[in-house]
């Protein structure tokens, strides 16, 4: 051994002791970390429980605040017998999707449209995901703007610019631009599963304002006014009959769109299966039937026939605090709901169908 090896040895024998040490804190002892740690143990990433909250959350949205109102057109007895069969319906179309998923192993609508079916089934899909993601964009954003309105019309300190059209456009794009699109920036689905479950827990703190407000004011008079079928004065109906009764099947519809981000979801799965992913998507309609019956039974017993939108319009959030939270709440769902529609459209490749290159 000559002496440059030795020299050599002699400094890889250093003992670890006599190494600089740096100065900065591990990172396993900070606070972070550790949060990071049980969160991860709690919601591991791509897991059963991270995939069912991200889906949740891109099917609880606007259509909750509007199924009050389904209710009263299609009838208390009737509207959740719709939500169970629709959460069924949902359930095997997930199934139905991660079944194609599996056996084709593409991962867009588009590539599996185009190896199922063709070229011009294969554009009609890009174009109709294009078109969800661009309309759902805009639907969220508006209902973050009524939200505003409402908030700032119960208000007698607000600013007069505010109380216009003009300052309710510029305060939802502020929001729309600080807010919204900064949490796009993450490439997966499974990235926003720490906010998707945030946004899911407000609203179901929402459905328990709905029930305790319910249980305080409206409910333990109109259920004593129940009539079984139509009757125009009574302010709960079970049965609905006419054209009136299906008027609401559409919103009931609305709520359970969440095979846009089915793909996403899937692809994002750590051991993905056909079975992870059914449950996966079998406990977060679960979790939305849920929240959906509570909100509709207990949402149109406490305003029986007044209820004429959204059931946001119905509360005072000035004098009901509680209720200012849920609008905070239902805020970051909107958020949570238009990130899962841009989330979708990088994903459409219309232009390489176009071109040839799909």
């Amino acid at each position: 051994m000559n002496g440059s090896e030795r020299k050599r040895t002699g400094e890889d024998a250093v003992p670890e002791k006599l190494m600089p040490v740096s100065n900065e804190p591990p990172a396993s002892d900070t606070i972070l970390a550790k949060l990071k740690r049980c969160v991860i143990v709690v919601i591991p990433p791509g897991g059963i429980l991270a995939s069912a909250f991200n889906l949740a959350s891109s099917s609880i949205g606007a259509g909750i605040l509007g199924l009050p109102l389904a209710a009263n057109s299609s009838g208390l007895v009737m509207a959740l017998v719709y939500l169970a069969v629709i959460t069924s319906l949902t359930i095997y179309s997930m199934y139905a999707l991660g079944l194609a998923a599996q056996r084709s192993q593409i991962r867009t609508f588009e590539g599996v449209a185009l190896a199922l079916l063709g070229r011009g089934f294969a554009l009609f899909a890009a174009g109709v995901r294009i078109f969800h993601g661009f309309s759902g964009c805009v639907a969220y954003v508006i209902s973050v703007g009524d939200i505003f309105r409402n908030i700032i019309s119960s208000s007698d300190s607000a600013p007069q610019f505010l109380r216009e059209s003009t300052g309710n456009r510029l305060l939802t794009a502020l929001v729309w631009l600080c807010a919204m699109m900064p949490l796009v920036i993450p490439k997966h689905v499974d990235s926003l599963r720490y906010f998707s479950t945030f946004a899911v827990s407000f609203m179901i703190y929402f459905v328990l304002v709905i029930v305790v407000h319910s249980c305080t004011h409206g409910l333990p008079d109109n259920i004593h006014k129940i009539s079984v079928s139509k009757d125009d004065d009574a302010p709960v109906v079970l049965f609905n009959s006419g054209n009136k009764a299906i008027e609401g099947l559409g919103v009931f519809m609305f709520a359970y769109v969440c095979q846009i981000n089915s793909y996403e979801v899937y692809w994002d799965m750590t051991d993905r299966t056909l079975t992870r992913f059914t449950l996966a998507s079998g406990l977060g309609m679960t979790l939305c039937f849920l929240l959906y019956a509570m909100v509709s039974f207990f949402g149109y017993m406490d305003f029986g026939r007044k209820v004429d939108g959204s059931i946001l319009l119905m509360y005072d959030p000035l004098q009901e605090p509680e209720v200012m939270v849920a609008y905070v709440g239902v805020s970051l769902q909107a958020v949570c709901l238009l990130l899962a529609a841009l989330h979708g459209l990088p994903q459409c490749h219309l232009p390489h169908y176009w071109v040839g290159c799909g």
